[in-house]
């Protein structure tokens, strides 16, 4: 997954929340961190969110490879 596509999910992520969640005092999950770096929470949801709505299932496995791209040094998921 590239740059684009992940701020393009990001983006859909972001509208669901404005749309659903935010009057109900949710909290917004921040793409990036203080660093500039994406945050863990974010690649997370960016990762179950590809294609939506026409998600798959993946395994623990799968979101933990992802995560490892970004952060090599992270434990399972």
């Amino acid at each position: 997954m590239n740059k684009k596509e992940i701020i393009e999910i990001y983006k859909v992520i972001s509208a669901m929340y404005e749309k659903y969640l935010k009057k109900y005092g949710v909290k917004p999950i921040n793409l990036y961190d203080k660093n500039n770096n994406y945050t863990k929470d974010a690649l997370t949801l960016i990762y179950l969110a590809k294609d939506y709505p026409n998600t798959k299932a993946i395994s623990k496995q799968e979101l933990t490879d992802f995560i490892r791209q970004f952060y090599p040094e992270t434990n399972d998921v």
